[in-house]
């Protein structure tokens, strides 16, 4: 599917799951899709991953480090690196995604957002023990 053709699903699944009050947290979402979408082989490719951990925790100051891959159409095809358009923004995207949490669940120690080529998205989040 060409990457416009891909932006277009992706936009129309996220505003026809929009609700009141999430317009913006729909917006940051695509604008993160965004930024993957610059480092994605068009049309050869069925997931792409952000994936944002931290790394080291200080009193209240916390440092991460952001990873993107995507998987190939294929059977058995593993992961590949993924530049998006700029790593730092991209995972400071990620991380800006803090807004949209209750203030009790901020502190997780990682967070994974997947889309798929189909134009749908996935956001968990990992908060250890």
């Amino acid at each position: 599917m060409p990457r416009r053709a891909l932006l277009a699903v992706l936009a129309a699944f996220l505003a026809a799951g929009a609700r009141a009050g999430e317009d913006e947290r729909v917006r940051a979402v695509q604008e993160i899709f965004d930024c993957l979408a610059a480092g994605l082989p068009a049309g050869d490719w069925r997931e792409a991953r952000a994936e944002v951990a931290e790394i080291a925790s200080e009193g209240t100051g916390r440092t991460f480090k952001g990873t993107f891959s995507y998987l190939p159409r294929g059977e058995g095809a593993g992961p590949a690196d993924l530049v998006p358009c700029d790593s730092r923004e991209a995972a400071a995207r990620v991380y800006a995604l803090n807004e949209f949490l209750e203030p009790e669940r901020r502190n997780w120690k990682a967070v994974r957002l997947v889309y798929t080529s189909e134009g749908r998205f996935e956001l968990d989040y990992d908060y250890g023990r």
